[in-house]
């Protein structure tokens, strides 16, 4: 009997070894397969981003084909007849869709204009920028002090020196701050950057977004008559002065004769405010044509999506390029 009791004892470990194994081996198993599993989507979420951003590449491409197109028809005057700008175009892909808007890259206030390079390459204010990009503020509802301020922390971010303006914001400033960091002293490659600078909430970075731009050099822009908008009034005020108001810009743009003005001249006569002496030198500021061009675009891919803006410049033979390409833009709607 007891040799029968050893010999049952035995087989009862071995099935219960054999049940722990089982175990174990179904429990890598499941760990296996959950592994590949999302290896799987893993993988096909990188295709998936592969492949959108391959369809960014093709809305830039047809975005500078139709800029082309509309450029090539008048050498001396864009019109923009085909109403390219200012709208959300939306164009269906087999498993998702692009939604691409470009906007006018001359008819926004290059924010690195606030300062000018030197003989020795270093950055300082410049002057009359400044004052315009205050006026800018001031159109936008900044109270004039505040303006002043918002102005000098920008100079600040940008110059080359350590020494803050009066309302600005130097390194000792920022390296005080929680996560310290130095003004860099260099040009701003997007207009969102200026949520890092002093003074700059996400209300006035708003309405600044739609009227600034932060172009590759501090060169002002030299707006297209023809394609300014009222839109773009606080922008025409920081340019013309406080005897243009946001309301009789935005008026004058309205009454556009239907085939145009005929001459940067012309367009400033228009806003009736110019004193004669001094409607050469602001007309000389404006153009008819447009060399640059901003392109939002937002991608999206099955499980993937692409939201990227890039600028794209005009060359002397009328070619249009990509210049710079950066993730993120100006939202344009339509959900996830």
């Amino acid at each position: 009997m007891r040799h029968a009791d050893s010999g049952s004892s035995e087989d009862g470990a071995a099935l219960v070894s054999v049940l722990v194994v089982l175990v174990v081996m179904s429990g890598l198993m499941v760990a296996m397969l959950d592994g590949m599993r999302f290896a799987m989507q893993r993988t096909a979420n990188e295709a998936d981003l592969v492949q959108s951003r391959w369809y960014q590449a093709g809305a830039e491409t047809y975005a500078a084909h139709r800029l082309e197109q509309a450029l090539g028809a008048d050498p001396d005057r864009f019109a923009d007849p085909e109403g390219l700008l200012g709208r959300v175009v939306e164009l269906p892909t087999d498993t998702g869709l692009m939604r691409l808007m470009l906007r006018d890259a001359t008819n926004c206030f290059n924010l690195n204009a606030v300062v000018e390079r030197q003989d020795d390459g270093t950055l300082v204010g410049q002057a009359r920028m400044q004052t315009e990009f205050a006026r800018l503020l001031v159109a936008l509802g900044e109270a004039p002090a505040r303006a002043e301020q918002l102005t000098a922390s920008l100079t600040d971010w940008l110059d080359s020196d350590s020494s803050a303006l009066p309302g600005g914001a130097e390194d000792d400033h920022y390296g005080d701050r929680v996560r310290p960091h130095l003004a860099p002293g260099l040009l701003l490659a997007d207009v969102a950057e200026l949520a890092r600078i002093e003074g700059f909430d996400p209300g006035i970075i708003d309405r600044l977004a739609p009227l600034a731009c932060a172009l590759p050099d501090e060169r002002a822009t030299t707006p297209n008559i023809h394609t300014l908008t009222p839109a773009h009034a606080p922008f025409l005020v920081s340019m013309v002065g406080p005897a243009l108001t946001p309301g009789a810009a935005a008026e004058a743009l309205r009454r556009r004769p239907g085939g145009g003005w005929p001459d940067a001249p012309a367009f400033v006569a228009a806003l009736g405010v110019v004193a004669p002496e001094e409607r050469e030198g602001l007309a000389s500021r404006f153009g008819t044509r447009s060399d640059a061009f901003i392109l939002v675009s937002d991608i999206r891919h099955a499980t993937a999506r692409t939201v990227s803006t890039a600028l794209l410049e005009v060359a002397g033979t009328g070619r249009v390029n990509v210049v710079r390409r950066l993730p993120g833009g100006q939202d344009l709607g339509g959900g996830r």
